[in-house]
């Protein structure tokens, strides 16, 4: 509880000066290029927060939780442990985004600061050394692939549950291509003196299709999880559950056309 505390008050320093450099700045267009590369992370961040309460509210309903997803009751995550790394996280986040607002405290390039922000997130999740809560990276990692591989094996409780997560997390792939763009059309411009909002932040003529793409990656886990699911038990129900996915990928196609034929990108 102390370490929790501690980080609650370093983020209420941090965001307090945030806000600060935030409103002080006379064009707040230039730092939009810049803060939309870390729409992504902060989107998960907050997710991370809203588990660790689901999971404080689990306990204090007495719901065994380490049941219904399958956790080892002697070696798990409890809601203080979620809510200390989501603290962290933030405390690391608002970091990140001072020093790329004021990059020459480091003098790092400004728009480094994204990319090094979000390898951190990654070496957290993939590295294989047995720190940082290694067993349940581990339950995720391995929760993720079954997720990815639905059509071919059963489903359960924790790959459906992961599967609705990724579609209220839709927004977070979007910003993960904002960020994945951006260092790819940009790269060579990084090390210069311009700043973010010189420089593109959209895939160019593959924009609209690798946005539509993005936007049907979620519900195209659960669409296949209940066709699994049909080809398992033969209940009806599941088809119909796969048609309220399937709804999707007609809306996202003919929001696509009719953003082309406006001439707009299907993300604006």
């Amino acid at each position: 509880m102390f370490r929790i505390g501690f980080v609650c008050g370093l983020i209420l320093a941090l965001l307090t000066i945030l806000i600060f450099r935030v409103f002080n700045e006379t064009d707040l267009e230039l730092l939009k290029p810049q803060l939309k590369l870390y729409k992504g992370s902060s989107l998960l961040i907050e997710f991370l927060f809203l588990i660790g309460l689901n999971l404080y509210c689990f306990n204090t309903s007495a719901i065994n939780h380490k049941l219904i997803f399958g956790l080892d009751p002697r070696d798990h995550l409890s809601c203080y442990h979620i809510f200390e790394m989501a603290g962290v996280l933030t405390v690391c986040w608002c970091a990140s985004v001072l020093a790329s607002l004021h990059p020459p405290v480091l003098s790092i390039p400004q728009q480094l600061h994204p990319l090094l922000f979000h390898s951190l997130l990654l070496f957290l999740l993939l590295n294989p050394f047995s720190i940082f809560h290694a067993q349940a990276r581990r339950w995720l990692m391995v929760t993720m692939c079954k997720v990815l591989a639905a059509p071919f094996q059963p489903v359960g409780f924790s790959e459906c549950w992961l599967a609705d997560q990724f579609n209220s997390l839709s927004p977070l792939f979007l910003g993960l291509r904002d960020l994945l763009c951006f260092y790819q059309i940009n790269w060579r411009d990084m090390w210069s003196d311009s700043p973010p909002s010189a420089v593109s932040l959209d895939c160019g003529q593959y924009s609209m299709a690798v946005t539509c793409l993005i936007q049907c990656f979620p519900p195209w886990l659960r669409f296949a999880q209940c066709l699994r699911c049909f080809w398992d038990t033969g209940h009806s129900l599941h088809l119909l559950n796969a048609g309220k996915y399937f709804t999707v990928f007609l809306m996202v196609t003919f929001a696509g056309l009719y953003n082309m034929a406006r001439g707009t990108q299907p993300n604006k």
